[in-house]
């Protein structure tokens, strides 16, 4: 299912993440080991980092960035909706760190 918001005039969809894409953004956080000072953060509150906003979005990170926090908060508080399941298991996902539980290749 796909949502929708408008900032700024324009349009932007935030789809409902399958059970596949949130094993793929599982993969995507387990494989990083390191995280911008904005992307840590900036968004903190909302609980999500600029890459995840873009993974639920049809913005990349490029036209993230071209948008003020205020209106970025928009966009997280519909992928907050259209998304709840996930943001309970990212939660859980982050307060265990999933990172340092996979040994090193």
């Amino acid at each position: 299912m796909t949502y929708s918001v408008t900032v700024r005039e324009r349009e932007i969809a935030v789809r409902e993440l399958t059970v596949g894409d949130i094993r793929e953004w599982l993969k995507m956080i387990a494989s990083s080991n390191q995280t911008d000072l904005v992307d840590g953060l900036l968004f903190q509150e909302q609980q999500m980092i600029t890459s995840e906003i873009a993974f639920m979005t049809s913005l990349d990170v490029a036209e993230l960035n071209q948008f003020t926090p205020r209106e970025l908060v928009k966009v997280i508080d519909k992928c907050k909706e259209a998304n709840p399941h996930f943001f309970q298991f990212r939660a859980a996902v982050i307060g265990a760190d999933v990172r340092t539980q996979h040994p090193s290749a």
